[in-house]
């Protein structure tokens, strides 16, 4: 049971907080009797979300996924990114790091397939270049990456024309 001065003092203290309350939105410019001008304001623009995720992705903040090549390289990913591009890694959880055959994909291979997910400018084959062309696509067929090899399709052309012309 509360004492009668108890009582008085939350009271207080409630009116005070309302009266600290009410000063703060006067300050801002809100009164009983006073509508806001809301044309008035101008707030800065909103980041789109492409630019926003591509940030994130680009400059790995916020990894959620730990790839191992081997015992030879780590990399730290985002799942979401993987599993986009990736029906390999629909199927995986990051509750431990994924390891992934060195003799199937090598760091620099996984890193440049890594890259070529997160470019949004829509030319990303132009990432892999030709002395690694082969190893791309046997690591697309391996994390099954569907559009990979339709993307590299202009690389491929062009290698071969390069090779008839000799």
């Amino acid at each position: 049971m509360y004492t009668r001065a108890y009582m008085v003092m939350k009271v207080n203290k409630l009116e005070d907080d309302h009266n600290i309350i009410f000063y703060f939105f006067f300050s801002m410019g809100f009164a009983i009797n006073n509508s806001f001008n809301w044309e008035g304001i101008e707030l800065q623009p909103k980041e789109t979300l492409e630019s926003a995720l591509s940030k994130r992705f680009s400059g790995r903040i916020g990894t959620d996924c730990i790839v191992n090549i081997g015992d030879v390289a780590s990399f730290e990913c985002h799942l979401m990114l993987l599993q986009n591009y990736s029906k390999f890694f629909e199927r995986k959880t990051c509750l431990e790091p994924i390891v992934l055959p060195e003799d199937v994909i090598s760091a620099d291979t996984f890193e440049l397939v890594y890259r070529w997910m997160v470019d949004v400018r829509g030319d990303s084959y132009k990432i892999i270049s030709r002395p690694v062309l082969i190893k791309v696509l046997i690591a697309a067929k391996f994390l099954e990456i569907p559009g990979k090899r339709e993307s590299t399709l202009p690389l491929v052309y062009g290698l071969f024309t390069k090779l008839d012309s000799t």
